[in-house]
């Protein structure tokens, strides 16, 4: 596989794995829908999260690309996110391990896999009233 702009391979995980949020929906009560919740509160909080990992990655802070990284792919995570959770996971680790590698570009990738994310979430159906 090509390397991403994060230096590892290229992923085939999906934009979403809707088992995720199925399965949290199987587990909310009839009162309330976990996976909307999860969705609402990953929507609102993620343009946040990404400009702070812009900022982190322009000022090649190698430790706070780590920390916004970490946060971000625990945020995918919990919502099925699973190709976004990969770019995080990559950018985490190159963080750590070797930050000379973080790529400038690496934001584009995370903006774009959040771009398509929202797509997807949008079209994950809210539960009947």
């Amino acid at each position: 596989m090509e390397p991403n702009q994060s230096g590892r391979p290229a992923t085939a995980a999906p934009t979403l794995d809707r088992s995720v949020l199925e399965e949290l929906r199987e587990y909310s009560g009839e009162e309330q829908d976990l996976a909307e919740e999860l969705i609402e509160l990953f929507l609102e909080e993620s343009p946040q999260q990404l400009l702070a990992l812009q900022s982190a990655l322009r000022n090649a802070d190698s430790a706070e690309v780590e920390r916004r990284s970490h946060r971000l792919k625990g945020s995918a995570g919990s919502i099925g996110a699973m190709r976004l959770r990969e770019i995080c996971e990559g950018l985490e680790s190159a963080a750590r391990t070797s930050p000379e590698r973080l790529a400038e570009t690496a934001d584009t990738e995370v903006a774009a896999e959040l771009d398509a994310l929202r797509k997807a979430l949008e079209t994950f159906p809210k539960r009947p009233a």
